[in-house]
């Protein structure tokens, strides 16, 4: 499953790469990445920085109709005290009675933290302090 989830997340910020390598996220992608020498892959750079942002990508399972298949919810978890500046909570980014295969959910995920990190005005910083 850890595959599946690593997989998805990877195609999908190698997409928005490859179709907006101009855009300022993409950009700050790249300047992320320069960052880790151990560069392996943009799942694992991002766990590690929401890690020290405070915020954590969740796929919360939801069982299908029929209960054969599990579908998931993407949400971020906000802890307390996170560089954000959030309320500790946990956000579902799509409506519970549309729940995602898995691998779709991680694809939701990997975009809607490139908005997050967008928002980081300070972001650089925080990277160079956590290495």
């Amino acid at each position: 499953m850890t595959r599946v989830r690593e997989q998805a997340f990877n195609s999908r910020i190698k997409k928005f790469l490859r179709e907006q390598p101009e855009s300022n996220a993409s950009k700050k992608i790249l300047e992320i990445e320069k960052f880790d020498p151990q560069f392996q892959s943009y799942y694992q750079l991002f766990d590690e920085l929401t890690y020290e942002l405070g915020l954590r990508i969740v796929a919360l399972e939801r069982p299908s109709k029929t209960g054969k298949t599990i579908r998931y919810i993407p949400s971020i978890k906000y802890f307390p005290d996170n560089l954000l500046n959030e309320e500790p909570r946990v956000d579902k980014l799509i409506n519970e009675v549309s729940p995602l295969s898995l691998s779709k959910c991680y694809k939701h995920l990997a975009k809607e933290l490139i908005y997050i990190i967008m928002k980081v005005s300070n972001l650089e910083e925080i990277i160079q302090t956590s290495k």
